[in-house]
């Protein structure tokens, strides 16, 4: 048994070392490939068109503007991009949409032509036409605009015209037949015919240069140097200029012929836009095609060093890199995971088809294992010592390529000593080695026996990532909570607020523990799960949806929603990479750095860009005040010193953001106003600020969380005259002689209500004592001793109860200033009962309340009683026979309150005639006391309180008083 162990031991090493002798024969012979394949990738790129929001799929030339934007000439007019809007550049008098020829003058003044020959001029914010130009040139057709000294130069097929810059004058300054292109070198005009021919025009005269090798030809000067394309079909060949002959510089290889539609210059290439591509040729002579099989008209380079290509059929074309390469693309359907590396066999590559792709990177070769499982791969490790990658649904033994299904959940990874730690999407576990294994034994949950592997069960929750740290043990992030284990306890991580982490990836380095999650950003822990640091979303980290974490020489990277960020060693700030490239508008799933190349897995396939490529150095996007308004009159770009009632203040600025467009945004603020910075979208172009309030201000504008890139602009509203010291002295003056006389008016006032306080007391105590007389009291006693005498025990009672009763309302409405009409006519009832009682038969009274009056309408206090006292005194007294006394409530037709004392007395007339020739005058309530008291409480309600008096006459004589008392309507506050 032990001979046959090592003889299947021995032929399990020689399988070994012959797999690996291919190995290293077959990495010997993809090095000596390399320089042959090299070239076979496509360069990444990404295409611009209508429905991606380009305004047309058209475009004829392309041009850098002094401002950084690029201008597009289009068959639908003339536009400047920033990489966020475009902007359409009007025209005036234009016969024709198409634009090209496109030229900045020396003072910023954009001249481009139309497909009509008409010649325009003007800025970003209109063109105009030339109309000098139209009438000279008509009947001709323009070659070619350019700018010498201070004169633009029309080349048209027949003739040369001069415009002054200024004026806009032309004139004629040659003729020569058959012209076909034009262009400048050294500060000359050169010009060439359909027949070959190259002329130098100079003082009005073309003089011959050389013979092209073909009839007709497209120019470039690159380097001082002069370089010569076929225009005509089927160009293969690129001539230089050496001494006055035109040399072979270049051969350009295509299977289809081929057009060359315009010339173009850069500082490190030159080249041609043709029918089947852009052609690109550097100083050596090295030829390499861009956007093979499109017709290509012009190409340029933006200030953040994109490339912008225009096509005749494909809008715009954008190369953020030339050493972007796409390395492998995915099918129809298909989504690349997970990356992994293996060391002298390349990448491998999980999709959502259940299969694993073996790719070198280098030769292009690509190998597809298929687990026949059909489901999402979801991660791959390679075990070194083990020769397997473990998957997400399974273990692939890389000797024998035998495949173990096996579902390890959304994470897995391995110990020194061989145990399995998974997450699985309702528990965290690992696989025990043996019976005896007692790793984390105080935090087990539970086992699970699956064939004949036992699983300890950590916690049953949905786990979503994990790490086996040597030093910190086991990380295990679930759906609610991050868990350390150990062999000691479990811990929970929290954040500085004490909140818990919801982990999407953990890794380890150098550094610490890091973990990336949903919308907190990411987190750097040591071995006890203290934090050392922590970046957080638009804080540090571009996205919100952290997915992965790579850590590649020192360097962590993180793949979120908005591409990939990197931290590198020895700095604190993340930098969004993707955005960098120039390709923040793919996908990504996942990251590895290899053969000093940056392995990108994205939405389009696998990415290649050479590690040296991605410096990260600082974009160079373009910010800068255009204009600012002041109650929408423009000023000087200048600080300011401005009156308070100029206080209306707009900003406009222009920028250019090509690579970040997508992730960038803008932030500003307005000191001392605002102290932390608001963002913007770039979209956005000008800001307003309404009623500014004296002060010094300074307006600072930047891309978000770039201090580099920080604009400002200082400026002063100035306090009105009223807010001098000469004006507040002589105002506090003022307020302070205000304030002293309102003291002295309230106190005056003051005085005032108190003295009215007074006189209402004193009169509430005249009333009090007009009903509680002597002489009334000594009738009303001498009524009770009569009934004594007269033994009438009971009416005795019944009158000492009612007068009691009496008293204490009398007492009680001293007190108030108001009471109720249900009140009042108890109140009233009382006493005419008592009186009636003195009286005897002989005595009647009424007392009659509308029905329009609610029982709880207030009316002031003491005041009708004493009309009704007069009544009795002054005129029933005096009359024999039944003793009659009305008293009604009612309303007029303002709705106020009357109150009708009718008695059938001798009339209020014979009364006082009585009343004066009387020496023993009865003491009663005076008529100035009542119109006193009636004064005082007229100041509670919107008129005066009247009463008025009239003798009721009947057949011509009086038959009695009438007292009409008139209450008005409360004040209302």
């Amino acid at each position: 048994m032990t001979k046959l162990h090592l003889s299947l031991k021995n032929a399990q090493v020689a399988f070994t070392t012959f797999v690996e002798m291919r190995w290293i024969i077959l990495t010997f012979f993809i090095e000596l490939t390399f320089w042959f394949h090299a070239q076979d990738y496509p360069i990444f790129s990404r295409t611009i068109d209508t429905e991606k929001g380009c305004p047309s799929d058209l475009f004829y030339d392309l041009l850098k503007h002094p401002n950084q934007s690029i201008l597009l000439a289009s068959d639908k007019g003339l536009y400047s991009f920033n990489g966020v809007v475009y902007k359409k550049i009007p025209f005036v008098n234009h016969h024709s949409n198409s634009v090209t020829n496109l030229l900045v003058a020396k003072d910023g003044k954009i001249w481009c032509r139309n497909f009509s020959e008409q010649v325009f001029c003007g800025n970003l914010t209109g063109l105009s036409e030339v109309s000098s130009i139209t009438k000279a040139i008509e009947g001709e057709n323009i070659v070619g605009l350019h700018e010498l000294a201070t004169s633009i130069y029309v080349v048209t097929n027949h003739a040369i015209y001069k415009v002054d810059s200024k004026s806009r004058s032309t004139i004629k300054v040659g003729e020569q037949s058959s012209l076909e292109t034009s262009f400048l070198w050294n500060s000359e005009l050169y010009v060439s015919d359909a027949y070959g021919n190259l002329f130098q025009y100079s003082k009005g005269k073309c003089r011959f240069i050389s013979k092209l090798p073909f009839a007709k030809g497209r120019f470039l000067v690159w380097k001082n140097r002069v370089y010569a394309f076929n225009k005509e079909l089927g160009a293969t060949k690129v001539y230089r200029l050496e001494n006055s002959i035109f040399e072979p510089f270049a051969d350009i290889y295509s299977p289809i012929p081929f057009q060359v539609l315009n010339t173009v210059s850069e500082q490190q290439f030159f080249g041609a836009a043709t029918t089947q591509g852009f052609v690109k040729i550097n100083e050596k002579g090295q030829v390499e095609w861009l956007e093979k099989g499109r017709r290509i008209t012009d190409l340029v380079q933006d200030n953040e060093e994109n490339f912008w290509l225009s096509s005749l059929d494909n809008g715009l074309v954008c190369i953020p890199n030339l050493k972007i390469k796409y390395l492998l693309k995915n099918e129809v359907g298909e989504h690349f995971n997970n990356l992994e590396y293996i060391p002298n066999k390349g990448l491998v590559i999980s999709n959502n088809r259940g299969q694993v792709c073996f790719f070198n990177s280098i030769t292009g070769s690509k190998t597809v294992f298929d687990t026949k499982i059909g489901q999402n791969i979801e991660f791959i490790r390679y075990n070194e010592s083990e020769q397997a990658l473990f998957l997400s649904s399974g273990k692939l033994n890389l000797i024998t390529q035998k495949f173990t299904p096996f579902y390890f959940g959304k994470s897995m990874d391995f110990d020194n000593e061989g145990r399995i730690f998974f997450a699985l999407h309702s528990l965290s576990g690992f696989f025990r080695l043996n019976k005896n294994d007692e790793r984390f034994k105080k935090s087990i949950l539970k086992s699970i026996l699956v064939g004949k592997d036992e699983i300890q069960v950590l916690r049953e929750q949905r786990t979503r990532t994990l790490l086996h740290s040597k030093k910190a043990g086991l990380i295990v992030g679930y759906s609610d909570e991050l868990i350390q284990y150990t062999n000691e306890r479990k811990k929970l991580w929290r954040d500085k607020q004490n909140r818990p982490i919801f982990a999407t990836s953990i890794i380890e380095n150098e550094k610490g523990i890091w973990v990336s999650t949903t919308q907190n950003g990411v987190f750097l822990f040591n071995e006890k799960g203290q934090i050392l640091n922590h970046w957080k979303v638009n804080e540090g980290i571009s996205g919100e949806i952290c997915r992965q974490l790579r850590a590649f020489d020192g360097s962590v990277f993180v793949v979120h929603d908005k591409g990939i960020d990197r931290l590198r060693k020895g700095q604190s700030k993340f930098e969004n990479l993707s955005a960098s490239l120039g390709i923040q508008h793919l996908v990504f799933s996942d990251i590895w750095i290899a053969e000093n190349t940056i392995y990108l897995l994205t939405n389009k396939g696998l990415v290649g860009v050479s590690n040296s490529q991605s410096k990260f150095q600082d974009v160079n996007q373009n910010l800068f005040f255009t204009d600012w308004f002041v109650n929408d009159k423009a000023q000087l770009l200048r600080p300011a010193e401005l009156p308070f009632n100029k206080n209306n203040i707009s900003f406009h600025w222009h920028l250019t953001a090509f690579r970040r467009a997508q992730t960038e945004q803008l932030e500003y603020r307005l000191l001392p106003k605002m102290k932390h910075w608001r963002t913007l979208p770039l979209s956005t172009s000008s800001l307003d600020f309404f009623d500014l309030q004296p002060e010094d201000y300074s307006f600072e504008l930047r891309f978000q969380n770039d201090s580099k890139s920080t604009i400002k602009h200082t400026f002063s509203i100035t306090k009105p005259f009223w807010w001098t010291w000469w004006f507040l002295s002589l105002t506090a003056i003022g307020i302070f002689f205000f304030v002293l006389s309102i003291i002295r008016y309230t106190q005056s006032r003051f005085r005032k209500q108190q003295l009215f306080k007074e006189r209402l007391v004193f009169s509430q105590l005249t009333a009090l004592r007009s009903q509680m007389n002597p002489h009334f009291l000594y009738n009303v006693l001498n009524s009770l001793q009569g009934l004594i005498y007269s033994k009438k025990i009971n009416e005795a009672g019944d009158y000492v109860s009612k007068f009691s009763d009496h008293l204490r309302q009398v007492l009680d409405q001293s007190s108030k200033q108001e009471i109720s009409i249900s009140d009042e006519i108890e109140s009233l009832k009382l006493y005419l009962e008592l009186e009636k009682l003195r009286f005897g038969e002989d005595f009647s009274f009424s007392i009659e309340k509308r029905s329009d009056i609610e029982d709880l309408t207030m009316i002031p206090s003491m005041v009708i009683q004493p009309f009704v006292e007069n009544a009795i005194k002054h005129g029933l007294m005096h009359i024999n026979g039944l003793k009659k006394l009305e008293i009604i409530f009612e309303k007029n037709d303002q709705q106020q309150l009357l109150i009708l004392i009718i008695d059938n007395g001798i009339g209020w007339k014979a009364a006082n005639e009585l009343n004066a020739k009387r020496k023993d005058k009865p003491n009663s309530f005076a008529l100035s006391a009542i119109e006193n008291r009636l004064g005082l409480l007229s100041n509670y309600y919107d008129e005066p309180i009247t009463f008025k008096h009239e003798d009721i006459v009947k057949e011509q004589k009086v038959s009695g008083t009438k007292i009409t008392l008139v209450i008005p309507n409360k004040k209302t506050l």
